[in-house]
């Protein structure tokens, strides 16, 4: 599966780096810029397997809701 490119990991961990301990979907990560993401489905899928291969620092995978949206755990 594909992850995020080195430079959406920057952007990510920086966002990540900014918030509380706290659970998250992604669009609450990204906040206002979550509407200039083209391909927020597809975002957030590279974004899972970027969390998952451990890639970015401070997250980790919490679980999928009934939405179907995946939640993360932002921690120290």
């Amino acid at each position: 599966m594909t992850t995020l490119n080195q430079e959406e990991i920057q952007v990510a961990q920086a966002k990540i780096n900014s918030l509380p301990n706290n659970i998250y979907k992604v669009k609450d990560i990204f906040g206002n810029d979550w509407e200039s993401i083209s391909d927020p489905h597809g975002y957030g899928r590279r974004f899972f397997q970027t969390v998952k291969k451990g890639l970015l620092t401070r997250i980790a995978y919490h679980h999928r809701g009934l939405d179907n949206h995946r939640s993360y755990s932002i921690h120290k």
